[in-house]
């Protein structure tokens, strides 16, 4: 776009340069034949004829500044004239020999352009049937705009390759977050819980993700170290009611007992597969990511211990130790599961962290 308008410019330039010669030549080389009053007709066609050859005689009367039409100088402007039957009228001795007579005849017609063997010409036909040529070297114009566009493809390169360089390194610093991002993420996969994303003070998109990845990241790390801490927790705690239907069942196989006896057994069975159904549901909590057991509420410690102790005997005679009951009526507010939970957790391990016969 460039290169078309700077050609386009300078194209016009010289073709304005021309038409100022021309018009220059007619009013001051041919001494103005033109008539001064402006209702009268414009100069025949033999009048023309005659001030040109006048002219060409006349070399020595003509104007200094055009006298370079009697010389060879093709660098600057020449001229050529032709009448209606193709007889040469006039030519510059500065004409290239190689510029041929108009074609073009077309009554009143305007300047024609053309651009040939590297002269910018125009050419005229008069309705008289005169033909005119104006025209002009234009070598060292066209190596002027080859030179304009090789500094344009030069400097045109340059910029895309300077661009490209830029962007290269633009995308270079913006894809350095997400490398870090990436591998922060890759550590976190690999069990680093506490990895982080660095952010730094500015307030980019990238930040504001690594924000929010970070505040994820926080979450699930929160959300596994409780599942760990749960799942430990519930191991222990599933080991107490297994040891209990087993201590169970071991002391009904022992010797033959009456159905009584049998029942209560196997109520200490139920009750402590109960509590083992507890300790899974909270687990199938935690995998729905609902860790709430409940609202909670009001309730009696004392009787959550007494049954907790009920259900704890038989673990406790399995130890051959003794459970002594020394409890008063204590209301408080809480999730009963998570407060059964903790009572076995610390009678449990009373039970089996102390040496044999030791009261508890």
């Amino acid at each position: 776009l460039a290169d078309r308008l700077v050609t386009r410019e300078r194209f016009e330039d010289i073709k304005r340069e021309l038409l100022d010669f021309e018009r220059s030549f007619f009013t001051h080389g041919l001494g103005d034949i033109r008539s001064t009053d402006e209702n009268s007709p414009p100069p025949t066609q033999q009048k023309i004829k005659q001030a040109l050859q006048d002219f060409s005689r006349n070399q020595e009367n003509a104007p200094s500044s055009f006298l370079y039409l009697f010389e060879d100088d093709s660098q600057k402007p020449y001229l050529a004239y032709w009448d209606k039957d193709d007889t040469i009228m006039f030519r510059s001795h500065n004409t290239p020999p190689l510029v041929a007579l108009p074609t073009r005849e077309e009554e009143n017609s305007r300047w024609t352009e053309r651009i040939e063997n590297k002269n910018f010409l125009l050419t005229r036909a008069r309705a008289s049937g005169m033909k005119m040529l104006v025209g002009r070297d234009i070598s060292d114009d066209l190596a002027a705009l080859n030179h304009f566009r090789l500094l344009l493809s030069l400097g045109g390169s340059a910029i895309f390759l300077l661009a490209l360089a830029g962007g290269w390194w633009l995308a270079g610093r913006a894809l350095v977050p997400i490398d870090t991002i990436a591998l922060t993420a890759s550590r976190i996969a690999d069990g680093n819980l506490d990895e982080r994303i660095e952010i730094d003070e500015s307030d980019s998109e990238l930040n504001r993700l690594a924000g929010v990845l970070n505040g994820t990241f926080a979450k699930l790390s929160n959300s596994i170290e409780r599942q760990k801490r749960f799942t430990t927790d519930a191991s222990h705690e599933l080991r107490t009611p297994l040891a209990i239907i087993l201590s169970e069942t071991q002391r009904g196989l022992r010797h033959d007992r009456d159905a009584e006896s049998y029942r209560g057994i196997i109520d200490n069975c139920k009750t402590a597969a109960e509590r083992m159904r507890r300790l899974v549901d909270s687990l199938l909590l935690l995998a729905r990511e609902d860790l709430t057991d409940g609202k909670p509420k009001s309730l009696d410690l004392a009787d959550l211990a007494s049954e907790a102790a009920k259900q704890l005997t038989p673990l406790a005679d399995a130890h051959r130790s003794h459970l002594t009951l020394d409890i008063t009526p204590a209301q408080a507010l809480g999730t009963p599961a998570d407060l059964e939970t903790l009572i076995h957790t610390l009678l449990s391990n009373a039970l089996a962290h102390t040496p044999p016969g030791t009261p508890v």
